[in-house]
């Protein structure tokens, strides 16, 4: 089926927080786009980037206040004031490539009505190389994009020049049908980091709807590490535990997904951070491992009292 979305269907939609250096640079590879989008909503959960949006007076952006920080809430906002029928979500840090709006329109134009949701393709992350061995033996895949039975996903970025099908769609790069978000609205959970918030969101709808990275929409992800600090410096052992903990609260969600597989990728991600740390030197490494065993041991604790795992992720 062949739809006729134009540049006018399209909102784009940008949660932040502290960082006008990262949006102003967003700004500026939207301005070089070769298909322009209607809005640009860009919702502010920190100090006000207002400022800066003076130097992109021929872009049709918006600015919104949000009282309540924190990336889940500020999407819900933002999907509040869409009236089109396709939105993009991109996080601060992404920097697109002049034609990559051009490229999602153009898939999504020769998509089925099953298409809920079509990723850019984040080019700057290392290429996904299988272990031959393992796919061989069946216990990894040989495709991007499928989920594990141990709640991790092989990579959706950096695919090259294809278009791929997947079960989960990245959250800080993806343009999505917008009565489908409206259907499937997200919960909130107050956290400064929603680590795994895209597979916890994408994923259940993936197994009603059909989800593409288009390889020929490519951005870069300027990468910023700042959720979680302590005395101005990230908080690595915080960095570990949360990243821990929904990890495990991912799986349990999902009858089809194994916590032992989870638990036993856990443990092998705590060897690997010690290895680095002491062949590196690196403290951060060691206490990101720290974090790790604390979460998971927690998170197991947790579930085997039949405690909810939102009393260890939700700051309320």
């Amino acid at each position: 089926m062949s739809n006729k979305y134009t540049g006018d269907d399209l909102t784009v939609l940008i949660p932040t927080k502290d960082r006008p250096e990262k949006v102003h640079n967003l700004l500026r590879s939207l301005n070089k786009q070769t298909t322009k989008v209607r809005r640009i909503i860009v919702v502010d959960g920190g100090d006000s980037v207002e400022n800066i949006l003076d130097d992109f007076t021929s872009l049709p952006v918006e600015h919104h206040l949000s009282d309540i920080p924190g990336q889940i809430h500020q999407r819900n906002l933002g999907i509040s004031k869409i009236d089109t029928p396709i939105v993009i979500f991109f996080d601060d840090d992404i920097v697109l490539e002049e034609k990559a709006v051009e490229e999602v329109l153009r898939l999504w134009n020769n998509s089925s009505e099953k298409v809920a949701a079509i990723s850019f393709n984040i080019t700057n992350t290392p290429k996904w190389n299988p272990n031959k061995f393992l796919t061989f033996f069946r216990v990894l895949p040989d495709a991007n994009g499928r989920m594990l039975s141990s709640g991790y996903a092989t990579p959706i970025t950096n695919i090259g020049n294809k278009i791929i099908k997947t079960d989960w769609v990245i959250g800080g790069a993806t343009s999505w049908k917008t009565d489908v978000l409206k259907r499937h609205p997200q919960k909130e959970i107050n956290t400064p980091w929603a680590v795994n918030e895209d597979k916890m969101y994408s994923y259940p709808i993936g197994k009603n709807y059909t989800f593409y990275v288009c390889g020929y929409a490519r951005v870069r992800h300027e990468h910023v590490v700042d959720q979680y600090k302590k005395n101005g410096n990230a908080d690595y052992f915080k960095r570990g535990f949360y990243s821990s903990v929904w990890r495990v609260y991912f799986v349990s969600l999902h009858n089809e997904l194994s916590i032992f597989g989870c638990t036993k990728v856990e443990f092998a991600r705590i060897i690997v951070k010690l290895v680095n740390a002491i062949t590196r030197l690196d403290r951060s490494k060691l206490l990101e491992a720290k974090g790790l065993f604390f979460g998971v041991v927690k998170a197991l604790l947790y579930l085997y009292k039949k405690q909810s795992l939102l009393g260890l992720i939700d700051n309320k």
